[in-house]
């Protein structure tokens, strides 16, 4: 049978009628959408209480980083019925307001700034990877389908030690940058040449 681009049109509209629907009226100002609001809003006050006003840009980017490795690797455990979300504070697939745009990354740049070697950096975020893997399932938020806890913490520390590598290749790129432009003007002059500074002093010599 040919499945033609209308045949999975409808088939979308017809997953997001039953996402909404079940968002509507199961799940959407039910004790358990509010405290994850309360979660959410929570873990930003947290967060930005704790984290180095001085180093916004960097821990910024890193965040970000981790959003958007974060949201691709979701997008595809999802699509491929590798994990599925049981509960939304939004209807959308998957849901992102969670762990894409709140645990993950927030927490994630709080271990970026108080860790200060890869080893460090490394085990904290494993307990972060570990408490998300086991705690999402745990409270009904994720059921896995066709995966392992186990390779999902794996993936995810190794998202963290791939955006911190970035993170800090750049910062390497501009002090380079910066070392070169600051590099003293003089170095780059052009000595006279000995001839003209010798023709120079005979004309002094031969002045009255």
């Amino acid at each position: 049978m040919e499945v033609t681009q209308d045949m999975v049109i409808q088939a979308v509209r017809t997953l997001h009628n039953l996402i909404y629907e079940q968002w509507k009226t199961q799940l959407f100002l039910s004790p358990k959408w509010f405290g994850i609001v309360a979660f959410i809003i929570f873990s930003y006050i947290l967060c930005f209480r704790l984290l180095d006003k001085t180093r916004y840009t960097r821990l910024f980017l890193f965040g970000s980083l981790i959003t958007v490795f974060y949201t691709v690797y979701d997008i595809i455990g999802v699509n491929f019925l590798l994990w599925h979300y049981t509960f939304r504070i939004v209807p959308t697939m998957p849901s992102i307001m969670l762990d894409n745009l709140t645990i993950i990354p927030l927490y994630s740049m709080l271990v970026f700034q108080y860790t200060k070697t890869w080893t460090s950096f490394a085990a904290f975020y494993a307990v972060l990877a570990a408490m998300l893997s086991y705690g999402l399932p745990m409270f009904g938020i994720v059921k896995v389908i066709n995966w392992s806890i186990l390779y999902n913490i794996v993936l995810v520390v190794f998202l963290g030690l791939l955006a911190r590598a970035v993170v800090i290749g750049i910062e390497r790129l501009e002090e380079k940058a910066g070392s070169e432009l600051s590099t003293p003007a003089s170095t780059h002059l052009t000595p006279q040449p000995v001839l003209k500074h010798m023709e120079r002093e005979s004309e002094d010599r031969n002045e009255p």
